[in-house]
This record gives structure tokens, sequence and C-alpha cells, in this order.
């Protein structure tokens, strides 16, 4: 490595939680190695593009975690490092401001000709920002190249594990309380499948085991994500929606949907469960869903896949 590097991985990592907006970015660009007069000279960028001056002279502790992110991004990016590392914390922020990094970053490495470090499993910002990529497994490199042939290589290991039995997908950072163990599709004839037309009613039941500590959590929740095939969120399911918790005695969640509106195409979906004492499962790319075309509006015609994700009932006059 050679030149400054400048990292954005964690949320508030390099942030002194009793100092100000203010004083932290002082203090960021002197752990860079930066003059106080080159910061000050970049001092009102920085803060016009994190969007928090009004609260730039408060403690950051008092900042929520979007706050944070906007303002260590806005540091990390606005005091020239040669070389910038970003992981997923982006996440946290809202999507008006992800697409502003995402537009920041492109800018420093098309512009300025500086190395951008993106780790993310957002397959649309990753094939919008990179040149080229890598996939890491268990921590070693699996293979690396043009960023297209790499989410082409991401997308079919991706399916590969989707038809994985839930108890063998490996886990990271959950505590285990509660672990999924299926997730089954049934139509109106209680049939089993993976292959559903647009407008038919849909089932998804989600089989899961929990040690007897689970049932001590004031609240759980269980969340599906349908995903399309590049990771971007389509759509959410969640029993935080109609319970505060997961009942002693459960075995399984059934989410029941009257309509699948959603076009046709293959979609993917995310299992996630949060409790008091953190989050106990979290599988990504669970499981796969295709959806077919039929004849939705009853004229014989179809809507082709690149029109929106979703089928809107509707009629003309």
């Amino acid at each position: 490595m050679k030149g400054k590097i400048a990292s954005l991985l964690e949320v508030g990592t390099g942030f002194h939680p009793e100092l100000s907006g203010r004083e932290n970015i002082f203090l960021n660009g002197a752990i860079l190695g930066m003059r106080k007069t080159e910061i000050k000279s970049r001092f009102d960028e920085i803060v016009d593009f994190s969007g928090v001056e009004r609260y730039i002279d408060t403690p950051v502790k008092r900042y929520s975690s979007g706050m944070y992110v906007r303002l260590a991004f806005a540091v990390a990016a606005h005091l020239k490092p040669d070389i910038l590392i970003v992981d997923e914390v982006l996440a946290v922020g809202d999507l008006e401001f992800q697409k502003k990094c995402i537009g920041k970053m492109k800018e420093i490495s098309v512009n300025d000709g500086r190395t951008v470090l993106f780790v993310s499993h957002n397959m649309s910002a990753i094939k919008n920002l990179c040149t080229s990529g890598v996939i890491l497994k268990n921590g070693t490199l699996s293979v690396s190249g043009n960023i297209d042939n790499i989410l082409d290589e991401y997308l079919i290991d991706q399916n590969l594990i989707s038809k994985m039995k839930l108890a063998d997908i490996p886990r990271n950072n959950v505590n285990g309380l509660l672990k999924f163990t299926d997730i089954r599709f049934i139509d109106k004839n209680k049939v089993e499948k993976t292959d559903f037309a647009t407008g038919e009613s849909l089932e998804i039941i989600i089989d899961f085991e929990t040690k007897p500590e689970f049932y001590l959590n004031k609240k759980s929740n269980i969340d599906v994500g349908i995903n399309d095939v590049l990771g971007n969120r389509i759509t959410w399911l969640s029993t935080s929606i109609y319970q505060d918790k997961i009942e002693a005695g459960q075995t399984s969640i059934h989410f029941i949907i009257d309509k699948m509106l959603l076009n046709q195409g293959n979609y993917t979906l995310s299992l996630f469960c949060r409790t008091d004492l953190g989050i106990a499962d979290w599988i990504q790319n669970a499981s796969g869903l295709a959806m077919h075309y039929k004849d939705f509006y009853g004229t014989g015609k179809n809507i082709s896949e690149g029109q929106g994700y979703f089928v809107t009932a509707f009629s003309i006059k």
C-alpha cells in the first residue's frame, strides 16, 4: 500500500463520543496525517455534504446512527485519502444519502484517480461503482477479475447456497438462540412449489428451532426479505407488524399472501431473527422464488420483465 488510507468500516469508528462533530472532523484529519490548515480549507465542504450542520457542535454520542455515518463518510471522502476503504456500513444511511455516497466514490475513483475498496453484498451498487472485483470465501481469495464476470460468479454461488438445507448454511455473527431449519412455499391447494403465477396466493412457511433462553426475550421478530437477483430489497414481511415476540412453543411461522403481485422474474429470500440479546439468526439467499406472468389482466397480454417489480391492478376508460 502506498499513500494515505481512510476507512469507513463501522458506525462511529475513529470518532470520540464526547467530542462534537466539529472536533471529530479535526481529530480524524489529524489521524490521517493532515495539517490543521488543510482540514480547515475543506471543513465547510465536509459539513455541507454530511447534512448535519445544525448539530455540528453537538457531541456525537447524541447522533443517530444515520448522522454518524453521514459525518464519518463526509470526513473520509473529503480528506483526500489515496485509498478509501468502505464496508457495508453505508446501508445505515437513507437511500438518498447512499446514492450521494456512491456518486462521491465514483468521483474519487474516476476524476481523481484514487482507489476505492468497496465491500458489499449490494450488487447494484457494486456494478454501478466498480470496474474490477474479488470474491472472498472464509477469509481467502476465491476469484478475481472483471466486475461483470465477478457478479456472474457471485450469483451462481448464491444460487447454489439457496439450494442447500438451511441447517447446513454457515452463519456469522449470530447468537444461535433461534435457528432456521426449513422454508417452504405453498399454493392455495396446499401444493409445495417454488414457481408461482402473478396474482396467485402464496404461503411462506418457515420452520425453526430455539434454545430455552430465546423465550426470555421481551421482544423478538422474524423477517423475510424478498430481493431481486442483484440483492436489491423488493419487499419485506415481518412478525413485528402483528406481534411483539415469538410465543413460547412456536416452531414455525406462516406468512400468508393473498395475492403475490410481483412481476415475472426470479427472486431470492433472506431470513432474519432479531431479539433483545442481538441477532439470533440471519441467512441471506435462504431460498429462491420464480414468478411467471399468467394473463393477470385477462387480456392475453403480458407486462415485460423490465417494467418494474410489481404488477398493479388498473383499468382504462
